[in-house]
């Protein structure tokens, strides 16, 4: 555990798109979620989620763009790495704009990325991420057939950034 003392993690992924009028947030979807957090808890590790924060889109922001904004952008300011979770509804990719946003602020000021997709293409410009950014993918799939693949991950990307 002592090994990710003082690591933040910044959890992005979609809200809005994954929400629906009967369900609240998609079920499966915040299973997936709620796994990537618990698993980066389990190993002392901060996370940032507005998941959590907004109870998976239950709190009603409406009317706090900016305050969201500011808060997710100090976050990856903070953050060490940020996990984008990109999961395929009817063989594309769920629409997440504010988790686009996240990959151009992670991108741009060069924190590592972890995308935790699934199987479906991404648009060309999160799939091109890699021409210009630390980025490593995992299939959602595969996470949650074998959750230790995130830190695994993680630990790949600390042991690259040091230089072993």
């Amino acid at each position: 555990m002592a090994k990710h003392s003082g690591l933040v993690v910044f959890v992005g992924g979609p809200i809005t798109f994954a929400r629906s009028n009967k369900e609240g947030y998609h079920p499966k979807l915040k299973f997936g979620l709620e796994q990537i957090i618990n698993v980066l808890e389990a190993e002392g590790i901060t996370v940032h989620s507005a998941h959590r924060v907004e109870d998976f889109g239950k709190v009603d922001v409406t009317g706090q763009s900016r305050a969201i904004t500011m808060r997710d952008f100090e976050w990856m300011k903070s953050c060490d790495i940020f996990v984008a979770f990109l999961p395929d509804e009817n063989g594309e990719i769920l629409r997440s704009d504010g988790t686009c946003v996240e990959l151009g602020w992670a991108s741009s000021q060069g924190k590592p990325i972890i995308l935790l997709r699934g199987a479906s293409q991404a648009r060309p410009l999160i799939d091109g991420l890699e021409a210009i950014a630390t980025v490593r993918t995992i299939l959602i799939e595969n996470f949650l057939k074998d959750s230790n693949k995130l830190i695994e991950t993680i630990d790949d990307i600390s042991s690259s950034s040091r230089g072993n």
